[in-house]
């Protein structure tokens, strides 16, 4: 790839792609509620429905460099929207095998959207001589924006539209359209990978040796996604009884709010990462550790209104451990390891959608706020571990000043 006005301008195509899978990937959240009240779905059902699109998402995120190797950077992501597409066709079938089939396919694309679409983004920011931390917040910022926006429509759209199991589904087949339509008239197959060996499988990456990645990145990762759906999954289902015919209306609210903040509080945690000391994960955790003890003490008094303020607090958390992982992964992974390890972290923040699940299972034994605050517990536990384990990697001498290159432990 070189640098020219015309290619650099291609991020604005690339984020449009990003924002569209993104939207594809979340527009089924909010509506967990009413495919309960509308087919009689169990709570264990919709969890694992939640859940379900990790099937597609995961083989993407850690083989969608090698199939943009074969393909180039444009056919990948023009694969991702056609999956995304179908997934949203399928979805509108309402039964739990389409509905099943439909996640899988959506994530699929969602997977490939933050695996390749990031890097290009990162990577055509640089083209422009911006900083590359500049382009990890554009894609991160791309996706949130996807994510809040497809959560609160669709939303919206079945709490008071017409066919609300289609329509919202509709919606986003026409903006899947307009992106994909944009990136075959905008941008050009001209991708540097392709033809290229892919990048390095898991076990054979360099980075995992990293002290940072097995220290701060993996132990943080799950919590990203975890907080926000604990936000608008779990504390809506806890106050089913309370909010009655409001129930899907107020998920909507929880997910448009808890992702509307994150998007903005990446802001904050590009600010606490330029630090000399960077601190943007222990705020995040310390954040995620105060805002799912308010959901418990939310679902105890079955308080809807105490359950909005949970969400900004989560939504806070998940915006900064959501870009402060990114950038730490960009920090600490050598350049032939990056797009793989990017997908590997955004593999191991998609994990936390099997938060509800869990949940449900152990409060069948303990009741959800005492299964919440179990959960605070191990936030607590992973807050204190990865301030110590910062603090002792600042004082190490591969984070000197002085230093040079990627930050993996000499062989």
């Amino acid at each position: 790839m070189t640098k020219s006005p015309r290619q650099v301008a291609v991020w604005h195509v690339a984020a449009f792609a990003m924002f569209a899978l993104a939207w594809g990937g979340n527009q089924f959240t909010p509506l967990l509620t009413m495919y309960r009240q509308v087919d009689g779905y169990s709570l264990t059902t919709v969890d694992l429905l939640l859940a379900a699109y990790i099937g597609g998402l995961a083989p993407a995120l850690l083989g969608g460099h090698r199939l943009r190797s074969r393909l180039g950077v444009k056919h990948t992501l023009v694969v991702a929207l056609v999956s995304s597409m179908l997934g949203s066709a399928a979805l509108a079938g309402e039964t739990v095998f389409l509905l099943g089939l439909g996640r899988i396919l959506t994530g699929f694309g969602l997977g490939l959207a933050m695996a390749v679409g990031t890097s290009w983004v990162v990577e055509l920011t640089a083209l422009s001589g911006i900083d590359r931390a500049v382009g990890a917040k554009r894609a991160a910022l791309s996706l949130t924006a996807g994510l809040g926006l497809g959560a609160g429509v669709a939303g919206s759209l079945a709490s008071w539209g017409p066919l609300p199991t289609v329509l919202p589904y509709l919606v986003h087949l026409s903006i899947a359209t307009g992106a994909l339509g944009a990136l075959l008239r905008w941008s050009r197959n001209d991708d540097a990978w392709r033809g290229a060996p892919g990048p390095s499988r898991p076990r054979d990456l360099h980075t995992l040796k990293s002290p940072r990645f097995r220290r701060l990145i993996l132990p943080v990762g799950p919590w990203v996604f975890g907080v926000a759906a604990i936000a608008y999954v779990v504390i809506p289902s806890a106050l089913t009884e309370v909010l009655n015919g409001w129930i899907l209306p107020y998920t909507t609210a929880l997910a448009l709010i808890t992702l509307t903040v994150g998007f903005f509080s990446q802001e904050i945690a590009k600010r606490l990462y330029a630090r000399q000391h960077p601190i943007a994960l222990p705020v995040g955790m310390c954040t995620t550790t105060f805002g799912l003890v308010l959901a418990s003490v939310t679902v105890a008094n079955k308080s809807p209104l105490l359950g909005i303020f949970t969400a900004v607090v989560l939504g806070t958390s998940y915006g900064i451990v959501l870009l402060g992982g990114l950038l730490e992964t960009q920090r600490s992974s050598l350049e032939s390891d990056l797009p793989t390890m990017t997908g590997l972290y955004y593999a191991l923040a998609y994990l936390g959608f099997l938060f509800p699940a869990s949940l449900t299972s152990l409060a069948t034994w303990t009741g959800t706020p005492l299964a919440l605050s179990a959960l605070s517990a191990l936030a607590l536990v992973t807050t204190v571990s990865v301030t110590l384990s910062g603090r002792r990697l600042h004082r190490d001498q591969v984070l000197e000043a002085t230093h040079v290159g990627p930050l993996v432990p000499k062989p």
